[in-house]
């Protein structure tokens, strides 16, 4: 007797049809297996312009749920230990004041006023206000660190990337001894493998002409330097999960990112004038 058809076979049998766009970002092509863990769909990857695969879990984990005995004791556990741990630090507090008020009395002042009930009180508005401007700035440092850590990823990939176009342009402007034949070539060499391996090989091949005409453009106009900056710009703008959508959850990762290019592209401005005005005056 035959095999059964494969999870595929069976279009009713999928939760997300071909066509179906999730997240805003992924297009799915097709379902590759489904289980009792899962389903796995092909899809694209509208950012990336790659294939992924996407696994979905049951739906019935998403159904209604009715807490047992045992949900109910580890509830209970739960609450204990932050019981336990609240009236920790509250006899710490107790045992320590004495010593905190002899020792570095300025760092209770603020405290015990508004624990005394002084709301308005100008010192606690104002202790008040550094700790949100401070927490603020620790927010930052989180943003920043993050962001450093992308970035420093990425900056090798970008000379690594740089260096072997410039000097494919080279090689190909010294074996062809033509610069008129050079250009063609390294379009051709780059952008033949993607068109040919394509599922839209006239829309990719209009697309790999522009994006290496811009590569070639950068390069014999302002130099390597230039074109290792362009992939490193490049490779953060699409590989971060940008947004300007204020409802998603990365917002404040994207707007920190954005500033620090603009604040990036503002300096290096600055720098590129060596001091003359940026209005010339009769």
């Amino acid at each position: 007797m035959p095999p059964p058809p494969p999870p595929s076979a069976h279009p009713d049998d999928e939760r997300f049809p071909p066509g179906t766009l999730i997240a805003e970002r992924y297009r799915i092509a097709g379902q590759l297996g489904l289980g009792g863990m899962g389903e796995v769909y092909r899809a694209t990857d509208l950012v990336l312009r790659q294939p992924v695969a996407l696994k979905f879990l049951p739906e019935a984990i998403g159904a209604t749920h009715v807490p047992d005995l045992y949900e109910i004791l580890l509830l209970l556990m739960a609450t204990s230990w932050a019981l336990l741990f609240g009236a920790l630090a509250w006899v710490f507090y107790l045992a320590l004041e004495p010593y905190a008020r002899r020792l570095w009395p300025q760092v209770l002042i603020s405290w015990s006023r508004l624990l005394a009930g002084a709301f308005r009180d100008p010192l606690v508005a104002q202790d008040a206000l550094f700790g949100a401007a401070f927490g603020i700035a620790l927010a930052l440092l989180f943003f920043l660190r993050s962001f450093t850590a992308e970035l420093l990823a990425r900056i090798p990939i970008s000379i690594a990337l740089a260096i072997p176009l410039c000097f494919l342009l080279i090689g190909l402007r010294a074996w062809l001894r033509r610069k008129w034949l050079a250009v063609p070539a390294f379009i051709l060499v780059l952008g033949l493998p993607r068109v040919l391996s394509s599922d839209l090989p006239l829309l990719d091949a209009a697309g790999q002409v522009a994006g290496l005409s811009i590569v070639l453009i950068v390069l014999l106009r302002f130099g390597l330097l230039a074109l290792a900056v362009a992939n490193f710009t490049q490779n953060v703008l699409v590989s971060l999960p940008l947004t300007l959508d204020f409802s998603a959850w990365h917002i404040g990762l994207s707007l920190f990112i954005l500033l620090a290019f603009a604040a990036l592209a503002a300096l290096a401005f600055r720098l590129a004038l060596a001091g003359r005005p940026l209005f010339l005056s009769d």
